[in-house]
Order: structure tokens, then sequence, then C-alpha cells
């Protein structure tokens, strides 16, 4: 609803807002609102990922010491095309455990002997 105001000197133009009008307004900012929140891609953490995205995981880890871990079978992977990819979820998890994970692979001999270094407590 309009309402013109006129005097002699200025020429003012005052809309009323009504409560109807309120009302439809939240309407159309309810289905806006709605409509861009269905468009929205929901990011959800990778499962898996390179060892690059590993070693940033584990704050710069080194390739080698990514090896030893995967050896000591304390990080879940799969290997397709000789390319290893990790399980950064169970890697999450793993971080925020009391896992120690200062283990050390010994090579004196062709089998693979592990020495799992305990915590001191």
């Amino acid at each position: 609803m309009k309402i013109s105001i006129h005097s002699n000197q200025n020429a003012m133009n005052l809309e009323i807002i009504t409560k109807e009008d309120l009302e439809q307004l939240k309407k159309e900012v309810v289905v806006e609102m709605t409509s861009l929140i269905q468009n929205i891609e929901i990011k959800r953490p990778k499962k898996w990922g390179k060892g690059k995205e590993l070693q940033q995981l584990f704050g710069g880890l080194g390739t080698a010491k990514i090896h030893t871990l995967r050896k000591a079978g304390l990080l879940k992977f799969r290997e397709i095309g000789g390319s290893f990819i990790y399980d950064l979820e169970y890697a999450a998890e793993l971080l925020d455990s009391d896992a120690d994970l200062n283990v050390k692979i010994n090579n004196s001999q062709n089998p693979v002997k592990l020495n799992l270094i305990k915590k001191k407590k």
C-alpha cells in the first residue's frame, strides 16, 4: 500500500508495510534459503587418500615412516596399480588414540621382523 503526501515544498512517498506483506516476505525468504541449502554440496572428509595427503594429516611425516607404519600393519591401505592409497579416517583415529607409533623394522634377513617400541609410562 502506498500513500503519497504532498506539501507545498516537498513531495514524499511513504510505503506502509502490513503484517501480510511481512508474512509474504518470510515465505519468500524461506523458499530461497531452502533452495540454497539444497544446492550446497556437503563436503565430507575423504575416506581414502594418497601418501601426500597422509603426510599432511600426520604433520609432514616422511615417506619412509609411512612405509614403516604400513609394513607394521598400523595403517589401513589398498594398493592399486602399484600406488598405495590410505584410509584417512582410520589414520586420524590412530592419531587421536594412545597408540604407539614408534615402530622400527629390522631388515637383517629377508623376512620383515617388527620390533614395536613400548611406551614408557
